[in-house]
């Protein structure tokens, strides 16, 4: 059985407070909506959506990184709009996070990791991961055991299931949308890497929220666990 490992980034994070100030004497009326939503608009300028494919962002890390990279783990999130979950502010369909976690092919004990920018468009520079070995022996890890070809991860095999899926869905959610798409790592509870795939609807029923997942062998046919449909 493998360890569970935590690849933790080693970056700082900086807090920064905006405030505003009025100055002269006279009142000035802010439209705090219209304010948040030009920051959101300038920090999302570049950001992929739903439209440009479910498997955007592995093809992003495809077009950084190569084929051939050693990865451990890639995460999408997409926005599943206010109309569904109310908690949500980007629109619906917009990428939220495409980030990366691989190995380092200047120094194969090492682990980097990388995040789309929404911003510039752009990946962001490789940052050095902090490795922490849980429940196993640490001496004994090997980055190795945690990566795999980026080229062995049928990633676009994944659009066939969710086809496949459509009206099932569609008759227990009045409207849903995916919002993830994952290769995940081996751990203490799986041996080997995964891909996963998850949405968030709102129930036929009851307009109750409600979220599903599923899980696949990295040939992106081979059902795991299908847990999309509400039990």
């Amino acid at each position: 059985m493998k360890a569970a490992v935590n690849f933790k980034s080693t970056m700082l994070l900086a807090s920064v407070s905006f405030a505003l100030v009025s100055c002269g004497g006279g009142d000035t009326e802010i439209d705090t909506d219209q304010m948040v939503a030009d920051m959101m608009a300038e920090a999302n300028a570049n950001a992929m959506t739903f439209d440009d494919g479910y498997d955007s962002c592995f093809k992003a890390v495809a077009s950084l990184l190569g084929n051939d990279a050693k990865v451990s783990e890639i995460r999408t999130l997409f926005s599943a709009g206010n109309e569904i979950d109310s908690m949500q502010m980007q629109p619906r369909g917009q990428m939220t996070s495409c980030e990366v976690q691989y190995q380092n092919p200047d120094n194969p004990k090492k682990m980097l990791s990388a995040r789309f920018d929404n911003k510039t468009g752009e990946f962001s520079e490789p940052r050095e991961m902090e490795i922490t070995v849980i429940g196993g022996n640490a001496s004994e890890f090997s980055v190795d055991d945690y990566v795999m070809p980026l080229s062995d991860v049928n990633y676009a095999a994944l659009g066939a299931f969710m086809e496949g899926k459509q009206e099932a869905l569609g008759g227990a959610y009045s409207d849903f949308a995916w919002t993830g798409f994952t290769l995940n790592a081996p751990g203490l509870t799986q041996q080997n890497h995964t891909l996963g795939i998850s949405l968030v609807g709102r129930l036929a029923s009851n307009d109750v929220k409600e979220s599903g997942s599923a899980s696949f062998q990295t040939d992106g046919t081979t059902v795991i666990r299908d847990g999309l449909l509400p039990r």
